[in-house]
């Protein structure tokens, strides 16, 4: 019986394949081949609609307990994932930072090393800040310090792994600066509040011009003493003025000044 059965199949098999080859017309294979494709494909689409509305099913059943506990492990990866986009935000914008000021421009007399801004105390905000780098690290009392917008102030104070900055905007602070186009030195002074908020002003001391079209002009640092190179910008001469006889110029610091959060600091290539 198994084996008629094996042959009625095979029998039936050739003859179909025959009435396909030599008596179906082109045009009548050609439907029904398209017909078979359109019902598969109509299967294909059903099921992931079927997965789907299984799985929709299935949430419907879930208390509502589950669903208040999803929600909020939900809120907690999404504020999870906002700090890690945050925190990706900020080392890209470091980074940035950093380029900028391995990108400035020293010479062959110096070369920089970049710190970062660790402490600065609101009281002494014009007068000092603290870095990250130290004595391990070639810092030295004495060495200058810029950022991208230009001057900083120099090193005060160092210990191992930090050192303290005397800022330009400080009163007890005192570099040779000159004008632009101009390699007379001049003595420049900082002028701020001693509590607090920034003044943002300096001194030029010693200056004489009777021509005030000059001004504003561009102060720029001076490579006499060895902690600058020439044309760092320092800030603008504004005005004159005279106390007790003796003529100044008021100049305006840059407003970087407020955000300071990297620096580089200058290190004179005698001492390599």
């Amino acid at each position: 019986m198994v084996h008629k059965k094996h042959a009625s199949f095979w029998a039936y098999s050739i003859l179909l394949f025959v009435l396909w080859l030599f008596v179906f017309p082109l045009t009548v294979r050609e439907r029904i081949r398209d017909t078979f494709f359109s019902a598969q494909v109509v299967i294909f689409n059903l099921l992931p609609n079927l997965s789907n509305l299984q799985q929709e099913i299935a949430l419907r059943t879930y208390p509502k307990d589950w669903w208040i506990k999803r929600t909020q492990e939900l809120l907690r990866e999404n504020a999870y994932l906002k700090l890690q986009l945050q925190e990706h935000r900020d080392v890209h914008d470091f980074a940035n930072r950093i380029l900028k000021l391995n990108q400035i421009q020293l010479g062959e007399d110096f070369r920089g090393i970049c710190a970062r801004v660790i402490f600065r105390a609101y009281e002494t905000w014009n007068q000092t800040l603290v870095i990250d780098k130290g004595t391990q690290d070639g810092i030295s009392v004495g060495q200058g310090v810029i950022c991208t917008g230009g001057i900083v102030g120099r090193i005060s104070h160092v210990k191992n792994h930090l050192a303290f900055v005397e800022l330009a905007t400080s009163p007890q602070f005192r570099m040779f600066v000159h004008l632009e186009k101009d390699t007379q030195p001049h003595l420049l002074k900082g002028v701020a509040n001693v509590r607090g908020g920034f003044k943002g002003k300096a001194h030029l001391l010693d200056i004489v011009s009777d021509n005030p079209g000059d001004y504003p002009c561009r102060i720029e640092t001076s490579s006499l003493g060895h902690q600058f190179p020439d044309h760092i910008y320092v800030g603008q001469l504004k005005k004159l003025k005279k106390k007790h006889g003796q003529s100044y110029g008021v100049v305006t610091l840059g407003n970087y000044f407020h955000d300071l959060r990297e620096v580089t600091v200058l290190i004179p290539n005698t001492l390599l």
